[in-house]
């Protein structure tokens, strides 16, 4: 089944066929499992194109044509000196082709390969984002994959290991669906959950097929284990059924495991692995799926006292000169989560991010956790912009937040305790995981830093909001005292969480009042806030009848021009409120109540709207200009004194 996507390019959202119409070179990046591969096929049919993988479109001869190019897995080939990488870019411009389409991991992209792609290239590359499934597209997937299991006790039980978050990403929703049907719809820990997965994809559900000389359950996969371990270590892409000369990519099953080549056959046939574009090639059903089968396998071989193969030989092509291969850092995430504490420090000490972005960090020990907290604390200073473009990502930490480390933790969220890039990353896993109430004082400290960072100050607010029992009524009065346009914003946002009415109807009339000044008086010029408005809007929307009458009356009360008293119509102080009285008009049509002529003429009369144009996204202007009766009515009006100002208005 295949659910078309939607994508994000800056702030502007597009579907697959509008944004192939926005630029010739794009650069889609996107977390492990969150669809690419099947996204890049229904691109080739849009094209008329297929993807290929970086690592053979490097290895191919390359002639110019208008043909489009659709090249995915483009971190797999990442090396320590990005060398590949630029080849692979050169090469694609040499090509020519009309269309061209890079994807990746966000977290092995670095910009200044996006500058490269810019230079090869003569153009500004679009960089988009993948939109996560909505909970609607995240339900029609489970019923399609898992039919007669039920979405919300699946949704349920999974909320117990705050992994509903990363339900967006397709992967990781089948992944778990797996685990959930395999463990009997209990879960108990992550690791659990893909060990849950790994057996269900490694098992033969067809009763059809023989079962004759297949070796158990357990033995196929350890062997996907040692398989998987040696495709990523030594960097190719699958294997082959066959053995042929000059296949790099694809080496020859028997040739990995030469000690049960007949044992090989069978892991084959599970879903562990699937075809690949040539007959008789596999690769890993998923990068997620190998990791985690392939940290298991070198941690169990390690921590085993009578086995030759050591952390330090290990390592030793892991991360050539202590620097982590970027497409081995998932793998190395799951190391540290399945392994002793020894090894967990050691690798910390490596690569912290990678430790804290993949695998299962709650596995982590206390001691393990206290040091990853230090070593990126250490990177962030180094290196604001250490999580790259790793930045958008969704990830979960659920369990890491244990009391042991809440000092180490609150350290780090104190307005002076160190690079605020860290900060953030804490902050949204605090929130993502459920474990906000542990860090209440620290929130609200963040909240209400009037110099610290905008972005700090929202998702500390935003957390703080989600703390069961915390009430934020009161905080609205500070809030509005600062009356910095995000302190508005916050203010804002407190009313929608709890509801005007527990808030009263003047109060929500004076934050309306303070939102207002947030438009600039003069058309066309920038507004105070760096960001969107749109908040002001999905406040007004959340306001019932009693609420809208007194905030229109407040507003539009004594309301005069107070920059141009004597030419009206050069009036430029009342656009703000007018554009808010005009939300408000929308949401007291949208109510449905019949509306008074007198009344209406009140609100209108001192209000100004420029540069205005015919809409049909105002419920107030289409009301209006329907209702005839009505407009004849306000033209009458006793209170009528000077001409309808223009219904039409854009906002």
């Amino acid at each position: 089944m295949y659910l078309s996507r939607r994508f994000l390019v800056g702030d502007r959202a597009y579907s697959e066929a509008q944004l192939l119409r926005v630029g010739s070179v794009f650069i889609i990046l996107a977390e492990p499992g969150a669809g690419k591969t099947e996204l890049l096929g229904k691109f080739g049919s849009l094209l008329g194109g297929l993807p290929v993988r970086a690592s053979v479109f490097r290895s191919r001869q390359v002639t110019a044509s208008r043909m489009p190019l659709i090249i995915d897995a483009m971190d797999e080939v990442a090396r320590i000196d990005r060398l590949a990488l630029d080849d692979i870019v050169v090469k694609a411009s040499d090509a020519q082709g009309q269309t061209v389409v890079f994807a990746g991991r966000s977290s092995e992209w670095d910009s200044s390969v996006t500058e490269h792609v810019k230079d090869s290239f003569g153009v500004d590359p679009v960089v988009v984002r993948l939109e996560p499934f909505a909970t609607d597209e995240q339900r029609q997937l489970f019923e399609a994959k898992f039919p007669g299991e039920v979405f919300e006790d699946f949704v349920n039980e999974a909320g117990r290991f705050e992994l509903v978050p990363l339900f967006g990403n397709p992967q990781f929703l089948q992944l778990f669906g797996e685990a959930y049907v395999e463990s009997g719809h209990s879960f108990t820990s992550k690791n659990a959950i893909f060990a849950d997965a790994v057996r269900r994809l490694a098992h033969e559900a067809n009763n059809k097929v023989s079962q004759k000389g297949r070796p158990p359950l357990n033995r196929i996969i350890e062997l996907a284990g040692e398989v998987f371990a040696k495709l990523m270590l030594s960097g190719v892409s699958g294997v082959s059924a066959t053995e042929v000369l000059g296949v790099g990519e694809f080496p020859y099953i028997a040739g990995l495991v030469s000690d049960a080549a007949r044992e090989a056959r069978f892991l084959m046939d599970t879903r562990l692995l699937k075809p690949s574009v040539e007959a008789g090639q596999h690769e890993p059903v998923h990068r997620i799926v190998a990791e985690y089968c392939a940290a298991r396998y070198l941690v169990s071989r390690i921590e085993d006292s009578s086995d030759l193969l050591s952390l330090p030989r290990v390592l030793a092509v892991i991360a050539p000169n202590n620097v982590v291969r970027t497409e081995l850092r998932g793998m190395l995430g799951w190391m540290a989560a399945l392994s002793s504490e020894t090894m967990q420090t050691t690798l910390v000490e490596l690569d912290p991010y990678a430790v804290f972005a993949n695998g299962d960090p709650s596995q982590l020990t206390a001691k393990a956790k206290k040091a990853l907290l230090a070593k990126l604390a250490q990177i962030a200073e180094d290196d604001p912009y250490f999580r790259r473009s790793d930045v958008w990502r969704q990830f979960n930490v659920g369990g890491f937040f244990t009391s042991d480390i809440q000092a180490d933790v609150a350290e780090i969220l104190k307005p002076s305790g160190g690079s605020q890039s860290l900060r953030q990353l804490v902050l949204e896993l605090i929130q993502s995981s459920g474990a906000a109430s542990q860090f209440g004082t620290e929130l609200r400290a963040l909240t209400f830093d009037h110099h610290g960072h905008a972005s700090v100050r929202k998702i500390a607010h935003s957390a703080l909001l989600d703390v069961v029992g915390y009430d934020p009524v009161p905080d609205l009065a500070a809030l509005q005292a600062e009356a910095s346009a995000l302190s508005l914003e916050l203010a804002a946002n407190v009313v929608r969480k709890v509801g005007a009415t527990k808030v009263t109807a003047p109060v929500v009339a004076d934050l309306l009042r303070g939102l207002s000044g947030l438009y600039s008086k003069r058309l066309h010029a920038r507004n105070e806030l760096s960001g969107s408005l749109y908040f002001i809007r999905a406040l007004v929307e959340t306001l019932d009848l009693p609420v809208v009458v007194t905030a229109l009356d407040e507003l539009t009360q004594n309301l005069v021009c107070t920059c141009n008293p004597r030419y009206d119509a050069l009036c430029e102080c009342r656009r703000g409120v007018s554009k808010v009285a005009g939300f408000l008009l929308d949401r007291y049509f949208a109510l449905g109540v019949p509306a008074d002529a007198t009344t209406l003429w009140v609100w209108l009369k001192p209000l100004r709207f420029k540069d205005y144009t015919a809409s049909d996204s105002s419920a107030a202007v289409v009301a209006l200009a329907n209702a005839h009766q009505l407009r004849r009515q306000i033209n009458g009006s006793p209170s009528r004194r000077t001409p309808t100002p223009r219904l039409q208005k854009k906002r």
